[in-house]
């Protein structure tokens, strides 16, 4: 199945929705039967919370395992095993290479924010967890935007692949003028900094997707706007 959803809160109701009808259907799965495997700590992070409040009432076990904290900890969540593991795709594969997780009772894999986990060059790391999972399994891919290597993706890994679209009403607002851009990753910054130079705005927002771009954003442009406030919110 392929879903393109144009909003996150769509995407962690309708997983959490289904992962609890097969609850409803087989109450005691295996270990680790439902993998997620989301592009940021910061997505993982958000997903699991949401299993654990959508779920509070099927007594599920959800681990999250991600980069940039001790592994030790994460190694030892896992021992009893749970039923429904969040993770980034470079830390799960630490875990599977320490003989901390086993994926062989894998029932449904979920690839959330699928466009974005390939923009950042998972892709091999996505392969390599797929072949080490059962080949009988439910595959859902989550995406924001359906590319052309996001469908390659799905049609290499899925059987008869499904495509669902959900999309709001109404998008944005009727005054609200939108522009797309499509940079290269080393490109964006440089865009950014010289729309902002042409269109000189009294105030802007500006959404990045991890700490580490955050950070960078901002002292690039403390040094480009020098005197402007640059408040960054992590």
């Amino acid at each position: 199945m392929v879903l393109q959803l144009r909003k996150l809160d769509q995407g962690l109701l309708l997983l959490a929705l289904l992962f609890a009808g097969l609850a409803a259907r087989a109450p005691k799965l295996e270990a680790r039967s439902v993998l997620v495997l989301a592009p940021t700590r910061e997505l993982a992070a958000q997903i699991a919370a949401s299993f654990t409040a959508y779920g509070r009432y099927l007594k599920l076990s959800v681990a999250c395992v991600f980069g940039g904290v001790p592994i030790g900890r994460q190694e030892r969540a896992l021992f009893p095993g749970v039923d429904v593991l969040v993770a980034t795709p470079g830390r799960l594969l630490d875990l599977v290479m320490k003989g901390a997780c086993d994926l062989g009772h894998v029932e449904m894999l979920v690839l959330d924010e699928c466009d974005q986990m390939l923009d950042l060059g998972f892709v091999h790391d996505l392969k390599r967890i797929t072949g080490l999972l059962p080949k009988q399994r439910q595959s859902m891919l989550f995406s924001a935007t359906l590319s052309q290597r996001v469908l390659e993706l799905a049609y290499e890994h899925m059987n008869d692949p499904v495509l669902v679209r959900i999309e709001p009403e109404k998008i944005t607002a009727d005054r609200v003028r939108q522009v797309m851009y499509y940079p290269a990753m080393e490109e964006k910054i440089p865009l950014l900094v010289g729309l902002m130079r042409r269109m000189d705005p009294h105030r802007s927002m500006v959404f990045v997707n991890t700490k580490r771009m955050a950070e960078r954003l901002e002292d690039v442009l403390r040094e480009v706007a020098a005197g402007t406030p640059v408040v960054v919110l992590l």
